[in-house]
């Protein structure tokens, strides 16, 4: 079902894969096939960490109800870039077009050229649905987008989604890392199980403040989600990692909270900052930053000067929401500068 996305030479690897791959993991089973020592200190001390096992069950249980979707269709995914990584690899090649929806991080559009491909810019500040329309119609092989939108935190408008939805020549990756603060914007996971050019990442970075553990979470048609378990390293993730989430993911009511004080101050910041005379313009985020111009450039230099670190993009400046100390501060700052 995927398989005019993926690269011929790999798909036919993924056809002829052996059992280790596919089989399912046994946790009471006896893997005599791994190499671990039995008798290290350690493995003996935890011996649910002797083995780097792929799966962790009570994770993707914990996940299916949190996010409404069948475990089967979702991946846990070590590193924030790691997902994009894989799904660039297996499908794009010289002779294959991506289009990028910016602006966006840099690494983006660095990581599809290092798989020899052209990349297609569609700006999403600048450019006009007929302008997607054209690059579309080159037929680029995956198209990434953000929503809410990084680094801008809007949400992508229906005009966009009219054009991309119906669209079957490539892989839609939809990076969702920041939709947990989205006050009225639902998950597309639930249409990307069933529909097999789609492929959903969810973040634990942000909204759940687990950066540390560089964890993000596929949600995918069942033929993605097994092309990925045989196409990563089975020692991708790491044991202690998973522990850590998992103890996370019991407590949910803890995000919730987090995620009402973020919402507040965002939107205490963005009416702070759009009453700023140094502050040309703040777009209406959904995420946990707001996007800034400003009518000076120098003022970046001058927030450095201050030990305030906010991320330049050639359209602005992304500002993520801090505490109320932190917003309050940032916003005298900025007065202070522009007085």
């Amino acid at each position: 079902m995927i398989q005019k996305w993926i690269k011929p030479h790999l798909w036919q690897l993924f056809q002829q894969s052996s059992f280790l791959y596919q089989r399912p993991i046994l946790h009471k089973a006896v893997y005599l096939d791994e190499n671990e020592n039995p008798y290290a200190v350690f493995g003996k001390r935890y011996p649910q960490n002797r083995f780097a096992i792929l799966d962790f069950p009570p994770i993707y249980e914990r996940l299916s109800v949190l996010w409404n979707v069948p475990s089967k269709n979702l991946r846990i995914v070590a590193d924030e870039y790691g997902l994009l990584q894989a799904i660039a690899s297996a499908v794009l090649n010289e002779h294959r077009k991506a289009l990028v929806i910016t602006p966006c991080e840099p690494y983006v559009v660095q990581l599809l050229q290092a798989q020899g491909s052209t990349v297609l810019i569609w700006n999403l500040l600048k450019a006009s649905l007929k302008d997607l329309e054209q690059q579309l119609l080159q037929k680029p092989f995956l198209i990434y987008l953000s929503n809410p939108h990084n680094p801008t935190g809007l949400v992508i408008k229906e005009g966009v989604w009219k054009l991309l939805m119906d669209y079957t020549d490539g892989v839609l990756f939809i990076d969702e890392s920041f939709i947990e603060f989205a006050k009225e914007l639902s998950s597309l996971g639930i249409r990307a199980i069933e529909t097999p050019n789609w492929v959903v990442k969810r973040s634990f970075s942000y909204a759940w403040g687990l950066a540390g553990l560089a964890l993000t979470a596929c949600i995918a048609h069942q033929a993605w989600i097994s092309f990925l378990r045989w196409y990563l390293s089975p020692t991708q993730v790491n044991r202690i990692a998973l522990q850590y989430l998992y103890e996370a993911l019991e407590e949910p009511y803890a995000l919730h909270s987090a995620k009402e004080m973020i919402i507040q101050q965002r939107e205490w910041l963005y009416e702070a900052l759009r009453s700023l005379s140094v502050v040309k313009w703040v777009f209406p985020s959904q995420a946990n930053f707001l996007f800034v111009q400003f009518w000076d450039k120098g003022i970046y230099e001058h927030l450095c000067r201050y030990r305030f670190f906010i991320k330049p993009f050639e359209e602005g400046y992304r500002v993520s929401v801090g505490n109320e100390t932190e917003n309050r501060y940032f916003v005298r700052v900025l007065r202070r500068i522009g007085s």
